[in-house]
C-alpha cells in the first residue's frame, strides 16, 4: 500500500509540474506578443480634425507606425512627427465613415495593425462658397 501511496503521490507531483511548465511560457509568450491599441475615434463634423493615437508594445526597431485611412478621398491622415509617428491627425473633409489603420512592423518579415472607426457627419466642403437660398 506504501508503494501505491508514493506511485501515487509522485503522480500527482509530476503533472503539476507538467501543467505548470506548459502554463508559464504560454503566459510569458502573450506578455511579449507585439500589440497596437488605438484610442477610441467617435464622431465629428466635416471640416473637423481628430487627433490618433497609437500605444505600442513589443515592436521591433524604430517602434515606427504607418497611418492609412480607407476609403481614400473624403479624409487625410497625417503622421504627427513630433511623436515618432505614435499620433496622427485625420481631417474630414466629406461626411461618411472612415476606418483609421496603424500598422508596425512585428519583426521576423511579420507586420501588425489596429484600426478604429470615425464617423463624419455634416455638409461636404467645397471650394467654392455656394449662395444662401433666399427665405421663403
Amino acid at each position: 500500500m506504501k508503494l501505491f501511496s508514493a506511485l501515487l503521490a509522485s503522480s500527482i507531483v509530476a503533472a503539476a509540474l507538467a501543467t505548470g511548465c506548459a502554463e508559464s511560457p504560454t503566459a510569458s509568450n502573450k506578455a511579449l506578443q507585439p500589440a497596437i491599441e488605438l484610442s477610441a475615434a467617435g464622431t465629428m463634423q466635416t471640416g473637423e480634425s481628430r487627433r490618433v493615437v497609437a500605444s505600442t508594445q513589443n515592436l521591433v526597431g524604430a517602434h515606427e507606425v504607418r497611418w492609412s485611412v480607407t476609403p481614400s478621398g473624403g479624409g487625410q491622415i497625417r503622421s504627427e512627427t513630433q511623436n515618432a509617428g505614435q499620433s496622427a491627425l485625420f481631417t474630414a473633409m466629406q461626411p461618411g465613415v472612415y476606418v483609421i489603420t496603424a500598422s508596425a512592423d512585428a519583426g521576423n518579415g511579420h507586420s501588425i495593425s489596429n484600426s478604429t472607426t470615425i464617423t463624419v457627419n455634416g455638409q461636404p466642403m467645397t471650394s467654392e462658397r455656394q449662395p444662401e437660398q433666399p427665405p421663403r
